[in-house]
């Protein structure tokens, strides 16, 4: 135990009644050493030793050779992040920001966390998630070679910011060689209901401190009068432990001023309560000593030395003599960190600050005010304003004290601490003066935190405001708009917009038709995309007038999205002058959101995922990592088109990993619908059904999951399967789902639905250039479905010549998607043997390779039934062998053999593996005994290691 030793003091030499405590604190210690990670809360009432536990708990780190690095939170919470702040620089210690890889994605976010990190990159993405990140990366660093205690001290003070970001650390612990130790009083509650919330999950262990009970009170005063060498009279120890009620801050206290006194003098009485305590040391100082701790006390519990001289108008010698004579009194002492004279406890500082009668303590806020006034910037400003606001808020200044708050929410919002900043903004309005200033603020925070509801209600209390008129009113009715769109009240924010029309500023009104371009496009009518995009060309040149080059990001991106539902190569214009735009600007956001719709652009056009991943790779460099998961689910889409599974694989597990750690249920159930597919386009039908299920439990009601589990999952399946009547109704369901919502950029439901419902005679040419109106120009993915219908359409009104040429065009748009291709061509080949167009033959070959590399062995039997009904020559299975990779055929690897290897790595046993074919278990060793010899693989498991290296499908990329 360490402990601090102080002029006069009592401190009992090891901790008492806390065996719980500290057994959880040994738990906590032996997993972070483990390389486990871990966390503990310890909450408790003023008083009651958690800060004795932090000093027992860093000291037996640092024993077992774990660095320790301890952050505390502000009373005034006026600089979000503080305690994260002092915690991420006390990891590092003097060696600054560290200069590790494994931190590069983080360096523009840690820049507004940690003092002295600047970055030049302004960060993309300041939420929960990406500060939890870094600081977990940072974590990661420092934790080497021995393990990293973080300690963050006084929670209950923390801004709901810091606290989102700690519960994200802490929930994302595990792995890590570090742990955390927090600490929290009851109230305020934020802190507190955090603790009990992480540990009803799991994610912490939690302690809560009650008094000591009385035989351990008395235990703990006489360790404390052993270690003195003192006595006391059994009636004096009796009275110790019954008005200390158990505190053990209270037991020290009372045994000092006990110990105090002369050793002939008479019994002097025992104070009843703390502040008795307090309030007959302070009486026993100089008037000097008084005069400057009473000083101290407004300041607050740790307050700036450096404020005394101006506040109390006293020397420097003067000051320094009576903080010397404040600690020898045990009501000061020295800050182990800072080396910084602050109170023994915030308790103290409360009851000296209390004391004082009205007019005396309303003068000494004042003076404290103005002497924090003159600081002239030292120290940490944002926490210097907060100090002001509440030392003239208290005085009764109060529409200083409203400016002052409204100053400190700013700077709040600018670092994306947008909950302390309502928090600030609420406390200016509370103060009743500057009310309509900072409801205006609060409106904008509301706002941008997406927290509609009450947004609309402070809007509409504003809006009746008489005082509200001109620029100030139109900026109101603006983000009135943007909360009714974001709540889907359109005609409201409709109405909104009108009422902002009547500002002559031109910023606004670039704005105006920005919003009004959205929620043109949100709405449903036949017009609304035309009238949408015409609103943002507007939007675009008024932002671009009025210099703002956000608002043109924004109104470009509106421009690029109308236009991708009828033409790629237009909209990829938009959202490449957005992107321009956004590098012009250093807007970070904008310009990852303008690469990932350049990369949706070249996906939907080319198949291809350069693009998207360019885009991922700049949101994971700027920490935007729900921006990432988004662009994940796309690169998952475009390598499943292209039938490259392990990468399409890849990133739909890297897509719901993000998400969960993001908290997005709906993109976690994107990444697990892909997953879905993935596995169905591989055969493994029932993990198939397994991650359908895991993404509807998450997402079930959400249209897009219905489109993906039944359509790309359930309907691509069954067709897979040759199950057409169970491939029409999952098709039919996810159709349903569809409509009467707005229009789709890529529909991965009605290109399908309409060639099966061609196929079986059920659509005709009408119905194909129905759907062809609908679709953008150049793509790829609409071209293989509505050409090939277009083509059964056509063979069935007599124009063979016509057909062939409309199928060999899809064909040709659809070289890159080799097993939608197969899927397409094994239902058009169907209706063109029947109607004697096209070139049946070719097309089921190449569907029955590329059915037989995937492993579906259903659908390659079905083409070459249906090539044999047709009088064609049908290949055996070992004679195509296109599908087998150069350096396995050169191997002499077979097509057949070809096809068990890529059941082996799908890790298929071999019963499965004969299922799936169609062969005998006898057949399948003989296969894989072959396969053994002829590429040397070590056995199954590098049998499927191989398979995994040679992707088989991948093969077919284009």
């Amino acid at each position: 135990m360490v402990v601090v030793s102080l002029s006069g003091a009592v401190r009992c030499p090891s901790v008492v009644g806390r065996d719980g405590e500290l057994a959880a604190i040994s738990a906590l210690l032996g997993a972070v050493g483990s390389g486990c990670g871990g966390a503990l809360v310890l909450d408790g009432d003023a008083g009651l030793g958690k800060s004795r536990l932090v000093a027992e708990a860093a000291a037996r780190a640092r024993a077992a050779g774990m660095r320790v690095a301890v952050g505390r939170a502000s009373a005034s919470a006026a600089v979000p992040y503080r305690v994260l702040s002092e915690a991420l620089v006390a990891m590092t210690g003097r060696q600054g920001r560290p200069e590790d890889r494994r931190i590069d994605p983080y360096r523009a976010v840690l820049g507004k966390l940690a003092p002295g990190w600047a970055s030049e990159t302004e960060p993309a993405d300041m939420s929960a998630v990406a500060l939890g990140e870094a600081v977990l990366a940072v974590a990661g660093v420092a934790a080497e070679p021995g393990g990293l205690l973080v300690v963050l001290e006084d929670l209950h003070w923390a801004d709901g910011e810091t606290l989102g970001v700690v519960e994200y650390v802490t929930d994302n612990l595990a792995g890590h060689r570090a742990g955390l130790l927090l600490t929290a009083r009851p109230a305020p509650a934020q802190a507190s209901r955090l603790g009990r919330e992480l540990a009803s999950r799991g994610a912490a262990a939690r302690a809560v401190l009650a008094p000591l009970a009385d035989g351990q009170a008395a235990e703990m005063a006489a360790r404390c009068l052993a270690s003195a060498g003192r006595e006391l009279a059994p009636e004096e120890m009796a009275a110790v432990v019954a008005r200390s009620a158990g505190l053990p801050l209270l037991i020290e206290d009372l045994l000092a001023s006990l110990l105090a006194r002369p050793a002939n003098a008479a019994a002097a009485a025992i104070p009843e309560r703390f502040s008795d305590v307090v309030l007959q040391r302070l009486a026993a100082l100089g008037p000097t000593a008084q005069r400057v701790v009473r000083a101290a006390a407004v300041l607050g519990p740790r307050f700036d030395w450096r404020l005394l001289g101006p506040v109390t108008t006293l020397p420097e010698s003067d000051i320094g003599a009576a903080v010397g004579e404040a600690i020898d009194a045990q009501l000061l002492v020295t800050d182990d960190q800072s080396g910084r004279p602050v109170f023994r406890h915030a308790l103290t500082a409360e009851v000296i600050a209390a004391d004082l009668d009205p007019a005396s303590r309303a003068a000494l806020q004042l003076r404290a005010a103005d002497a924090v006034a003159g600081c002239g910037g030292d120290g940490d400003s944002g926490e210097l304003l907060a100090l002001e606001a509440r030392l003239r808020g208290a005085a009764g200044d109060r529409q200083r004290a409203a400016a002052l708050l409204i100053e400190v929410a700013g700077r709040a919002a600018a670092v994306g601490a947008l909950a302390a900043a309502e928090q600030h903004l609420r406390a200016a309005s509370d103060l009743g003066t500057g009310g309509q200033r900072a409801n205006v603020t609060l409106l904008e925070v509301l706002v941008h935190r997406g927290r509609a509801e009450p947004a609309l209600v402070l809007g509409r209390e504003l809006l009746d405001s008489v005082r509200l008129v001109g620029e100030p009113r139109a900026a109101v009715e603006l983000l009135m708009a943007r909360a009714c769109l974001a709540a889907g009240q359109l005609e409201e924010a409709r109405r909104h917009l009108t009422g902002a029309r009547r500002t002559t500023s031109a910023r606004q009104r670039a704005e105006i038709a920005s919003v009004q371009a959205r929620v043109t496009l949100t709405g449903i009518g036949p017009d609304r995309v035309v009238e949408a995009e015409h609103l943002a060309h507007q939007a675009v040149a008024e932002a671009e007038a009025a210099g703002a080059p956000e608002l043109m990001c924004e109104s470009l991106e509106v421009v690029g999205r109308c236009a991708r539902l009828r033409d790629l190569d237009h909209a990829g214009k938009a959202f490449e002058r957005a992107l321009a735009v956004a590098d012009e600007h250093r807007l970070a956001l904008w310009r990852i959101r303008a690469l990932s719709e350049l990369g949706t652009i070249e996906m939907f056009r080319d198949v291809e995922p350069a693009g998207l991943i360019e885009a991922r790779r700049a949101a994971m460099a700027a920490g935007a990592l729900a921006t990432a998961a988004g662009v994940e689910v796309n690169l998952a889409a475009v390598h499943t088109m292209r039938a490259e599974f392990s990468p399409a694989l890849a990133a739909a597990e890297s897509c719901e990993a993000l998400a969960r750690r993001c908290g997005l249920p709906d993109v976690r159930a994107a990444g697990l619908v892909f997953q879905g597919v993935i596995a169905a386009h591989q055969g493994r039908f029932a993990d198939m059904r397994a991650h359908v299920r895991a993404a509807e439990q998450l997402a079930g009601e959400d249209p897009d999951v219905i489109v993906g589990t039944w359509a790309m999952c359930r309907g691509t399946a069954a067709l897979l399967r040759e199950e057409r009547d169970d491939a029409r109704h999952a098709f039919a369901t996810a159709a349903s789902s569809l409509a009467g919502r707005p229009a789709l950029a890529i529909n991965p439901v009605d290109g399908p639905w309409l060639l099966l419902r061609a196929a079986a005679g059920e659509a005709g040419l009408g119905d194909v250039d129905g759907y062809t109106a609908t679709q953008a120009l150049g793509s790829r993915w609409s071209a293989l479905w509505g050409g090939l219908a277009r083509a059964i359409a056509l063979g069935e009104l007599g124009e063979p010549d016509a057909a062939t040429a409309a199928a060999e065009t899809a064909v040709t748009a659809a070289a890159r998607m080799p097993l939608f291709l197969a899927i397409g061509l094994r239902l058009a080949a169907e209706r063109a043997v029947a109607a004697e167009w096209g070139s049946p033959q070719p097309w089921l070959t190449t569907a029955a390779t590329t059915f037989a590399a995937c492993g579906h062995a259903r659908a390659a039997a079905a083409c070459r039934d249906l090539l044999r009904s047709a009088g064609h020559r049908v290949p055996r299975p070992r004679e195509v062998d296109t599908a087998v990779p150069a350096r396995l055929r050169d191997a002499g690897v077979t097509a057949r053999e070809f096809e068990v290897l890529a059941l082996v790595g799908q890790r298929c046993t071999n019963a499965e593996i004969a299922g799936r074919l169609y062969l005998s278990p006898r057949t399948v060793e003989k296969h894989i005994a072959s396969l053994l010899a002829k590429t040397g693989a070590p056995g199954r498991m590098g049998l499927a290691r191989l398979a995994a290296d040679s992707d088989p499908a991948a093969e077919y990329g284009g």
